[in-house]
Formats: structure tokens, C-alpha cells, sequence
């Protein structure tokens, strides 16, 4: 009979705690804890019903998602960038084709007009310096950084050389904030931003490998427990390589280490783990690399490999609830265990083009709509 109650809670008892109930599942016949599915996390498979509806449910502990806030755009969004740790306030920076527009982080999403801010270019990627208390922003045609003071505020630009445009960036942010630009033409440049906001031109290059689809910055001297090594890193799609170059006293690239990939790269992001250095690198195929380096010479000493799915993965920048996302068909949750295997715990299934983590949250856009989504405990699947 369906009708039948096989637990209820005894709220009287001070031991024991309800967490939490799926009235649709019940009655539940039988239950079996098991890490078949998911290789090694516990998830808990109920047969529920007993009649022609009976079903098999899985619960697994994980973040599923409640819908914060919703905005629509006229246009369809191609970029999404966070700017936070912002004194004044954070908001969200969306690139489209040919413009860029500010959005505030508040209850409301309403546009920003008055941040200073390139808006009538499509924009690569956006950071706020605390060291310098501005803004940078890259453009394909311009390098912006925003500089904000007591009751004012001070902009400054920096343009290439004519017939030549910004193809990517990174930011390394030592004491002295360094600002690699790849070019078109195979060219790079070095940029300095001295306190006063200006930007002082290092050094051109001409870049002696195949064309370059990312560049990522990775600064250490900051963090003495690691290593006082800055290096460069290069994703190249059409070769399935990343070079690492070291950055000399002299400003210089020095090549350090080559790296095979099974497929072409996407996205890379940086972790640190009891004075270890690992690098993780998302694949076209549905792969994530884990690479263990020196931090003292920024050479290759490990690495794994973890299928996820099958279509391409990209790695988010920022971190959500202190881990790292993996982007594909779905959201996951990234779980590295050094010395064992990596957990992937999915978020979200549902059809998405960008997102973006910003601390407890994940903001992400589905065509021409804009939604922010906050994480809960328990997800049922």
C-alpha cells in the first residue's frame, strides 16, 4: 500500500536533527548507499513505490541551484566578466559584438554609466587592482585602466601600432603589475603600470611559436611559500601545447618546459597545495589535465588526466564557494584530491552559453537572458 509511512521523524528527540524531506519520493521500499555511479562519492539510491509509478531515485550531496535574479538583454552577450573587491561596489561587465555594458551587482541589475569604462568595444577581460585602485580593461583596439581616487577619478590608454590589434591579455600582479598582451603579427608586449596609472611600453617581442589561442599569467613572487617565480603560460589549439616562459630580471621570456596535451587546450587555471604548484587545463574533448610544476623553474614533474564528458570544457578564473568550475554541457564542481582522484559534482544541467562565478553565486546567461543562481546543500537527481 502506498499509502504507508516507513519512517516519521520523532521531533521530540534532541540527537537527531531533520535535514531534510523530498515528499515525492515517499514511500521509500528499500535504500542502498553506494559509489557505483560517481567513482567514489556516496550516493544514496532509493526504490520508491511499490505499483506501476514505483521508480529508482539517487540523491547525492551536492550545490544545487535557486534562481536570485533575472534580466533580459535586447542583444546577444558574448562575454561576461566580474569586477570585484571594487571599494565602491562590484559589477558585472557584459561584451557583446560591438559594444560593452556595466551592470550593478545589487538587488536590482541596472546598467552603470559612469564607471569609466570602454562601451562602445567589445571587451576581452576586465580586473580591478587593488595595489593601484583602478580597473583594467582590454579591448581588441585598446587597453583602458581606470584609476579611482577620494572624489575623482583618472583614465588612461594605451593603444598598439597601427594595422596591428589585442588578441588576449594577462595580468601579473607583483609589486610591479606587469600586463602581457598578445598580438596579432605573432607579437607580444610588455607592459608596466606605475602608480600614478600610466602605462610604461616594456618590451616588444616577436613570439617564435604557432599562434597562440590563450595566454595566462601566473605571478609568485607574492607568495613566498610557493616560490618568487613569474612565468608566463601559452595554450596553442593547433599544436595540443602549452609553453611556459619564464619572465627574466630583464623583462625577457626564457622557453622553461613544453607540455603535450592529448587534445587542443581551452582554458587553464592555477592551484596551490602545501607548497605544491598544479595547473589545470581543460581540453576540446571533454578532458581535464592536472599538471603538477616546479615552482622553482616552472618545469613539468606530473600529470593526470580525467574524462568529464565529451564536449569542450572551460575552467573558470574565479572560484565559487572556494573551488574551482568546470564549464561544458553542464556545471561541475571541481574537487581535486592530490594524491588520489579528481571529484567533479555537477551544479547545473541545464542549457547555458556563459557563466561566471562570483563567490556563493554563479551568474550566467541562456540567449538573451541574464540569471544569477545561489548554491544549496542537497541536490536530488
Amino acid at each position: 500500500d502506498e499509502t504507508r509511512f516507513f519512517f516519521r521523524p520523532n521531533f521530540c528527540l534532541r540527537n537527531l536533527f531533520l535535514v531534510d524531506q523530498f515528499a515525492s519520493i515517499a514511500p521509500v521500499i528499500n535504500s542502498e548507499c553506494s559509489p557505483f555511479f560517481t567513482q567514489g562519492h556516496n550516493e544514496l539510491i532509493l526504490l520508491c513505490g511499490s505499483k506501476t509509478r514505483s521508480t529508482v531515485r539517487v540523491l547525492q550531496k551536492s550545490s544545487g541551484i535557486d534562481l536570485i535574479r533575472k534580466k533580459k538583454f535586447k542583444d546577444l552577450p558574448i562575454g561576461l566578466n566580474i569586477i570585484k573587491n571594487n571599494p565602491i561596489f562590484n559589477f558585472l561587465v557584459v561584451s557583446f559584438k560591438k559594444e560593452t555594458c556595466s551592470f550593478s551587482l545589487t538587488r536590482n541589475i541596472e546598467q552603470v554609466n559612469n564607471n569609466g569604462l570602454i562601451g562602445n568595444h567589445s571587451t576581452f577581460s576586465t580586473e580591478f587592482l587593488k595595489s593601484r585602485n583602478g580597473i583594467i580593461q582590454t579591448t581588441s583596439e585598446k587597453l583602458r585602466f581606470v584609476q579611482f581616487f577620494h572624489l575623482k577619478r583618472k583614465i588612461t590608454d594605451w593603444k598598439p601600432p597601427e594595422n596591428i590589434f589585442i588578441t588576449n591579455s594577462t595580468v601579473l600582479g607583483t609589486k610591479e603589475i606587469l600586463i602581457f598582451l598578445l598580438l596579432t603579427c605573432f607579437r607580444g608586449t610588455l607592459i608596466r603600470i606605475k602608480k600614478d596609472g600610466v602605462f610604461l611600453e616594456i618590451k616588444r617581442m616577436k613570439l617564435g611559436i604557432p599562434t597562440p589561442y590563450g595566454v595566462f599569467g601566473v605571478p609568485y613572487k607574492k607568495n613566498k611559500k610557493v616560490g618568487n617565480l613569474d612565468f608566463i603560460l601559452f595554450l596553442c589549439k593547433k599544436e595540443r601545447t602549452s609553453r611556459y616562459f619564464i619572465i627574466k630580471e630583464d623583462f625577457c621570456l626564457s622557453l622553461s618546459t613544453v607540455q603535450l596535451l592529448p587534445w587542443s587546450p581551452e582554458t587553464a587555471n592555477i592551484l596551490t597545495r602545501d607548497k605544491k604548484l598544479f595547473l589545470i587545463t581543460s581540453l576540446n574533448n571533454g578532458v581535464v589535465v592536472q599538471s603538477q610544476l616546479n615552482p622553482t623553474n616552472a618545469r613539468l614533474e606530473s600529470q593526470k588526466i580525467f574524462r568529464v564528458c565529451w564536449s569542450p570544457l572551460f575552467i573558470s578564473s574565479e572560484k565559487f564557494s572556494s573551488k574551482v568550475l568546470v564549464f561544458g554541457p553542464k556545471i561541475w564542481k571541481l574537487e581535486i584530491f592530490f594524491k588520489k582522484k579528481a571529484k567533479f559534482y555537477c551544479l547545473y544541467d541545464q542549457p547555458f552559453d556563459l557563466a561566471e562565478p562570483f563567490g556563493d553565486y554563479i551568474i550566467i546567461t541562456q540567449t538573451y537572458n541574464l540569471k544569477i543562481i545561489f548554491g544549496k546543500k542537497i541536490h536530488n537527481r
